[in-house]
């Protein structure tokens, strides 16, 4: 049985994980090509190391909440 303290640091470390544009790309079940674009311009939270791009998940997980409010947001101003 898993413990609340346990399943925090789980979920904490979940959180703190750090996705390469492979990974990036299957989390969100888009391109790849369409993930390194979209970093590119500046559109993905994501920095780039060594010449290769860098995501935190938890970043990500804000950026699509957010994206999400600004559609519903904008879905009700229409109506």
């Amino acid at each position: 049985m898993e413990t609340s303290s346990s399943k925090n640091e789980r979920e904490s470390k979940m959180n703190n994980e750090i996705m390469n544009i492979k990974d990036l790309s299957s989390y969100l079940k888009i391109n790849e090509k369409t993930i390194y674009k979209l970093a590119k311009k500046g559109k993905l939270p994501g920095v780039k190391i060594g010449g290769m791009w860098r995501f935190k998940k938890e970043a990500i997980d804000n950026w699509m909440m957010n994206a999400s409010k600004q559609i519903m947001e904008v879905k009700n101003d229409s109506d």
